[in-house]
């Protein structure tokens, strides 16, 4: 028993868009030479370029489509993402001020486990220096006067020395004492080995 297979029609080859606008460009130019005038052979073009461009627009359409559902959805994943990252660094954060809190209680620096050491560590670098008043009320000593024009600037170092020794940082004007500058207390931060 023999049964009968129908061949889909043929579809015509599909076109890229730069070849259907070159079509487009040759057809505006033989209309232009017969002066407008719609052959019967160029009626034919002109329907069979109308679909082809009709099939290309749709393709396009639907690529352009889904590329922007892509885009948006990534972007949605995006911000979920930054804002599951967001949250662990909360979280991260809330502990180690815990576990910060803890050691200080308890007076220690380090918490030994099998598998990580937790230590409590100050923070590098020489302590904030905060000055408390304008520079005008600095003793000279402790200021650095730059030239062509004269800018008055705290010596850093040399403040830092003075506030280390007993009575640093004193002042007495019309018989008051102005502290003029204090170091900030060191930072610590939580290390995990």
């Amino acid at each position: 028993m023999e049964t009968a297979t129908a061949t889909p029609p043929a579809e015509p080859p599909r076109r890229t868009l730069y070849e259907l606008t070159g079509d487009a460009l040759a057809l505006s130019d033989l209309l232009e030479t017969t002066e407008g005038e719609v052959t019967e052979e160029i009626d034919q073009w002109m329907t069979e370029h109308a679909a082809a461009l009709c099939r290309k627009s749709d393709g396009i359409g639907f690529y352009i489509k889904e590329q922007e559902a892509v885009a948006k959805a990534c972007k949605e994943e995006a911000a979920r993402l930054t804002a599951r990252a967001k949250s662990s660094e909360n979280r991260i954060a809330g502990m180690k001020r815990v576990v910060d809190h803890a050691m200080v209680a308890l007076g220690v620096e380090k918490l030994v486990g099998t598998i990580f050491t937790i230590a409590r560590q100050k923070s590098g670098g020489v302590p904030k220096l905060t000055l408390l008043v304008p520079t005008d009320v600095l003793p000279a000593e402790y200021v650095d006067v730059t030239t062509p024009a004269p800018v008055v600037t705290p010596n850093q170092d040399r403040l830092r020395a003075w506030l280390a020794t007993e009575g640093g940082g004193v002042v007495v004007r019309e018989g008051v004492e102005i502290r003029v500058a204090r170091l900030e207390d060191p930072t610590y931060t939580i290390r995990i080995r």
